[in-house]
């Protein structure tokens, strides 16, 4: 995206750039700064800059969904121990704010004040919830491990062993998301 920031950008604004800027860590110099709607690039950036650029956005984009998935997961975590502590009477956290809706479902309300879908939400923190403990298996997308969470979501005990189990094979026969969806699919109809 080309884009010419604006004449001025508020104190705010900027701030907020120069921390996403500094977070990403994207090969930028010289290259494209980070501008309020995107990316802005340099005229004098070449095919091999753009294309390392472009290599640092999916990994940050294959990680999104993992970060954002702990990061409810945590936010559900405090929450939880807030109202036990109150219920305890621990912290000096009143009683009452034990049986107080403290944002109910924080984190999804913070996620959709950040116009998150809420199906998105529900599935980052469903799969990060649902391998919490488990070992990562390098080279698989986070899709794969979303289909083969889908695929033990049938009453069977041992869901999460056979979830991994799945993706070990996905991982054996370098299986695409579709493929391993119709693995799946086939070994429950046997």
């Amino acid at each position: 995206m080309v884009d010419h920031p604006p004449a001025a950008i508020a104190p705010a604004q900027q701030a907020h750039l120069n921390l996403v800027s500094d977070t990403l860590h994207l090969p930028t110099a010289g290259v494209c700064s980070i501008g309020p709607r995107g990316l802005v690039f340099s005229p004098n950036a070449t095919e091999a800059q753009l294309l390392s650029v472009g290599h640092s956005l999916f990994t940050i984009r294959a990680y999104t969904k993992w970060a954002f998935g702990s990061l409810f997961a945590e936010m559900r975590t405090k929450r939880d121990q807030r109202r036990a502590d109150a219920k305890a009477g621990l912290n000096g956290i009143p009683r009452d704010e034990a049986k107080a809706d403290d944002g109910g479902a924080w984190s999804g309300e913070f996620a959709l004040a950040h116009h998150m879908d809420p199906k998105e939400y529900r599935e980052v923190l469903g799969v990060v919830t649902f391998y919490a403990g488990q070992e990562h298996i390098p080279g698989l997308d986070f899709e794969h491990y979303r289909e083969a969470m889908w695929g033990t979501h049938d009453g069977q005990p041992g869901g999460v062993s056979r979830a991994m189990a799945y993706l070990r094979i996905a991982k054996e026969r370098d299986l695409k998301v579709t493929e391993l969806r119709r693995h799946i699919r086939g070994d429950r109809a046997t």
